[in-house]
């Protein structure tokens, strides 16, 4: 996987001397999320979460190939549908349920009246 735009500190070696699995700083899990508008969805987390875009691939019919932004100290990738990849979304496959915990040490940052939600894509 090729983690583009980011800057990274390079692989230190974990104690014993391997290399660290968890490119610097990245966590142990990162979010990799198909839905059907990547850039509007990245608009949204941007509104709702503060997120910062880090990086955004076009594949050359103008679909997201790859997305990545940072909410707080953790990145999220997205991606358009790519059918021919068996990649699909929600709106694709039916609804599917999904959380996000928000964890701040500001009481008010995660509170329901600090963002709006998205408008609910139509589930055909």
């Amino acid at each position: 996987m090729i983690f583009a735009g980011l800057p990274r500190e390079p692989m230190a070696e974990a104690p014993g001397g391997s290399p660290r699995p968890v490119p610097g700083g990245f966590h142990t899990a990162t979010p990799a999320l198909v839905v059907s508008d990547s850039k509007s969805a990245v608009e949204f987390y941007e509104r709702a979460f503060g997120a910062e875009r880090i990086s955004m691939f076009e594949a050359p019919d103008g679909r997201v190939a790859h997305a990545q932004i940072r909410i707080g100290d953790s990145f999220v990738f997205l991606s358009d549908e790519l059918e021919e990849m068996n990649m699909r979304s929600p709106a694709s496959t039916g609804p599917s349920r999904r959380r996000c915990a928000c964890t701040s040490a500001t009481p008010t940052a995660c509170s329901p009246g600090r963002w709006r939600p998205a408008p609910r894509p139509s589930c055909r």
